[in-house]
């Protein structure tokens, strides 16, 4: 599923077109071909062009052709119908009523009190569509939604519903599991309580992805078996990933979404989670809801006020907050490579602690979770490379590959092991000797020898790209000398949420303010199509 291999397959494909082709026709196409390819490297799902193109080359919606010139869109021909499918599978969901059980207003009125911010007007929505989409910051109860929602349908339901639980990653699947279980463990139920899965499956592993052939188990000829699907960190979700998933859902099947629309969107092609936040009207609009009062931030919190003014790209609010001194933020404008490692050791040395006195594992996980290093870029000065070895040496004193403490993360998917690109493990000493230890479901972890492990790489500082998904007590983001291509407001905005309870953002006041007037938004026609498909006649 990796957006690189379309975009170089279709370059390929393209390429063997133009040798066969009149020189003309080859200059015409050829700049627009580089242009879409760029695109879809910095995750747009097609380019504006006005131009009239060679109709062996770009034909109109439907046509057989390697580019489709959709209006004033241009499309490799693969996105534009992953696009078409997005939308006219999500329209087909929101527009699908579902009967409300008698009992359900009882229901609601007992698992949502009054004054719940949004949370009830959600599991409503929920209960009588096919389609709900729940869109709100960290803190704001998604999650807490999801759960009282979960009892009321399975407490109404006429018949056992199914349920499933997933998330485009392995951290977010973690994460998730762990959110779930705390908050079913809240329910009086006892039958919802067993009803309610603990553990939520990455999409890839619901959808059954086979590596070798690129291909899925689960499609719209062998679709998924369950009742309710909800998924959580939507808009990690690529445009690719988002057809499979509706492609391979039962006609029967409800769909939950959950997110934070204002958040990085996903690494390949697309931002279908924001596009469906930011619809205005029609069937899939009436089915956002949006949650935005944060339990977690509230109106002292510096870090909520930051989030606030990051988010809505207003950079003299930013300042003030700033100046203000709130004390869950820590700004620093200038900085020695010294006061750099001093200020990141600190922020692992309770972890650095338990590593030496060989605490239990879960105590490790625990410490090293505390605090997190963030950076923008994996080279550079301060980038993620330089980071990791500069925290590396000045925490342990080491530089070797192997030794109690080092943290690494996995950069790709053994589904042997089952190990996913993202996963963390961290190395400690046992009776074996050097054992890499792995979070696992339930709670529980598991060692693997250091030989057996994926490709990998050191861990402290990891870029806020792969920090989605996870949450810390404390996190320290170090922005570059300069804002470079895809560093804007939505990096900025989802470093700091990463915290739960200070954020040490370390920035040149220039670099921040230009990164927060950047919008980041992504060029795709979802919206377009959406509208134009409920305008038509059913």
């Amino acid at each position: 599923m990796a957006s690189v291999a379309i975009h170089s397959s279709y370059v390929a494909d393209l390429d063997l077109l133009l040798q066969r082709t009149d020189d003309e026709a080859a200059k015409l196409i050829g700049p627009w071909l580089q242009r879409l390819a760029s695109a879809l490297d910095e995750g747009h799902c097609c380019v504006e062009c006005a131009d009239e193109l060679p109709v062996v080359f770009a034909g109109g919606p439907g046509a057989f052709t390697p580019l489709v010139h959709d209006g004033s869109r241009l499309y490799f021909a693969r996105h534009w119908q992953e696009e078409s499918t997005v939308a006219s599978r999500l329209l087909a969901l929101a527009k699908r009523n579902v009967a409300i059980p008698a009992n359900a207003e009882k229901l609601l009125a007992g698992y949502f009190p009054e004054g719940e911010n949004g949370q009830k007007q959600a599991a409503h929505k929920a209960l009588s569509s096919a389609l709900t989409v729940i869109a709100g910051g960290p803190g704001t109860g998604k999650t807490t939604t999801v759960m009282r929602l979960l009892a009321v349908l399975l407490a109404s339901a006429p018949a056992a519903l199914k349920v499933c639980l997933a998330a485009p990653t392995g951290k977010a699947a973690q994460r998730m599991s762990e959110s779930v279980r705390l908050n079913k463990n809240k329910l009086d139920d006892l039958f919802v309580r067993d009803a309610i899965p603990e553990t939520a499956l990455t999409l890839h592993r619901l959808l059954g992805y086979n590596p070798d052939t690129g291909r899925v188990r689960n499609d719209a000829a062998n679709p998924l078996d369950l009742d309710l699907l909800v998924v959580d960190e939507a808009s990690m979700i690529d445009l690719g990933l988002m057809a499979r998933l509706l492609a391979a859902l039962p006609a029967h099947a409800r769909l939950i979404l959950l997110g934070d629309p204002d958040q990085l969107p996903s690494v390949d092609a697309g931002s279908v989670f924001s596009d469906l936040c930011a619809l205005s009207t029609g069937p899939v609009a009436s089915r956002v809801v949006r949650l935005r009062y944060s339990h977690r931030f509230g109106c002292d919190s510096g870090i909520g006020e930051l989030a606030r003014s990051v988010n809505a790209g207003d950079v003299p609010a930013m300042q003030e907050v700033l100046a203000k001194g709130y004390p869950d933020l820590e700004w620093r404008e200038s900085w020695c490579e010294q006061e750099l490692s001093e200020r990141a050791c600190a922020g692992y040395a309770a972890y650095r602690n338990a590593v030496l006195r060989r605490a239990p594992v879960a105590e490790v996980f625990a410490a090293f979770n505390d605090f997190r290093l963030l950076c923008c870029r994996r080279e550079g000065a301060r980038g993620v490379a330089k980071l990791n070895s500069l925290v590396q040496q000045t925490l342990f004193g080491r530089s070797g590959e192997w030794f109690a403490g080092r943290p690494v993360m996995v950069t790709c998917n053994d589904y042997n092991l089952q190990l996913f690109n993202g996963d963390i493990g961290i190395v400690l000493e046992g009776p074996d000797g050097l054992m890499v230890w792995f979070e696992s479901e339930g709670g529980s972890y598991r060692s693997l020898h250091p030989s057996r492990i994926p490709s990998h790489e050191t861990a402290f500082a990891l870029t806020v790209h792969k920090s989605q998904g996870s949450e810390f007590s404390e996190v320290l983001l170090v922005l570059p000398e300069e804002v470079g291509q895809g560093e804007a407001r939505n990096l900025v905005y989802t470093a700091l949420t990463r915290a739960r309870q200070k954020t040490a953002l370390w920035a040149q006041g220039n670099v921040l303010a230009a990164a927060v007037s950047a919008h980041g938004g992504r060029l795709s026609g979802l919206g377009s199509k959406l509208q134009g498909l409920q305008a038509k006649p059913a």
